[in-house]
């Protein structure tokens, strides 16, 4: 069952779930527009965070899913074609070999997460500090 639309009293702002966003909800107002105005034909997904260091080069999209919850088939779908378009540009050096498209499974407090490499779906665990420092764009051991 969806929550119903509801709206901040002091503003009213539309107010959405943070962490349990619901099917008919958006990260944004944007992309709330998307989803409620445009009809539905075409895939779109909210991405969580894009990361760039530019002292290593690293590109990392990150796409947050709390542990069990799978993607979606649209999300998977852009974000695998975002992944193979960042393989393209590796050779160039444009950016670090470590960078690529990423889905986290976590949750707050955010100590630990599941990793999974949307392009070869291999997966690792990374906690405290080499977490953070996944998450901020250095160079971390994954393989």
């Amino acid at each position: 069952m969806l929550c119903p639309k509801t709206y901040c009293p002091r503003c009213g702002d539309r107010l959405i779930h943070q962490s349990k966003r619901q099917p008919n909800e958006s990260s944004s107002a944007y992309g709330q527009h998307i989803k409620d105005d445009l009809p539905n034909s075409f895939y779109f997904a909210d991405v969580d965070g894009v990361v760039f260091r530019l002292s290593t080069k690293i590109l990392r999209v990150l796409e947050h899913k709390f542990p069990g919850r799978p993607m979606k088939e649209s999300e998977y779908k852009i974000l695998s074609i975002i992944a193979n378009a960042l393989d393209g540009i590796v050779p160039a050096r444009t950016i670090h070999p470590d960078s690529g498209v990423f889905v986290v499974h976590a949750e707050p407090p955010w100590k630990t997460a599941m990793i999974r490499e949307v392009r070869s779906m291999e997966s690792f665990v990374l906690s405290g500090p080499e977490l953070a420092s996944f998450e901020s764009g250095s160079v971390v051991n994954l393989w």
